[in-house]
């Protein structure tokens, strides 16, 4: 599985981005809550005027909480990567990969 790991947000985080592409522009807010467990983020795309917005939460995991919440489960060979590539997961990592077998 490939996610948002909660070491990369932390390293690389940002409260607001934004960004153009082909005259259309994406403001993205972020909220990290609950200490951590969670990001809040919510899309604004501003297309010829209109705006439209989502909101959108998801749970974060480190990668030692997703190989124990793994191992609990029954899977085993649990590896943390920082991309497809098997790169290190570090500060440099783009993503949390982590591979496991059942």
């Amino acid at each position: 599985m490939s996610l948002a790991g909660k070491e990369v947000l932390a390293a690389k985080f940002e409260e607001r981005s934004w960004e153009e592409r082909d005259g259309a522009y994406l403001l993205e807010e972020r909220e990290v809550t609950d200490d951590w467990s969670w990001l809040r983020n919510q899309w604004h795309l501003v297309v010829d005027g209109d705006v439209q917005s989502f909101t959108v939460s998801h749970r974060l995991y480190s990668a030692y909480e997703l190989s124990e919440l793994l191992g609990r489960v029954g899977f085993s060979d649990v590896a943390a990567y920082g991309d497809l590539e098997g790169e290190p997961y570090d500060t440099d990592a783009e993503r949390l990969v982590v591979v496991a077998q059942k």
